[in-house]
């Protein structure tokens, strides 16, 4: 695993405002559990998004679907 890299991607995207954001999604704990997973296994942390992507897209969705169906009329 390069440590390295995954330190400047976690600085890259936002750091610990990110971690924040996903603690508000309720994204926290799965981001944990797939990390863990990935570090135990000596796979790729590529693996994670899936699994917070799986936590938090209902989520978004019933938030901020009304603000699609709006953006999506103006663009037709």
């Amino acid at each position: 695993m390069d440590y390295h890299k995954l330190a400047s991607r976690y600085k890259q995207f936002g750091g610990f405002r990110l971690v924040i954001e996903y603690a508000k999604l309720g994204a926290l704990w799965p981001t944990v559990k797939a990390s863990v997973r990935c570090f135990l296994k000596r796979q790729s942390f590529k693996g994670i998004y899936p699994e917070v992507l799986k936590r938090v897209e209902p989520f978004l969705v019933q938030k901020y679907g009304s603000r699609v169906q709006k953006f999506k009329k103006f663009r037709v």
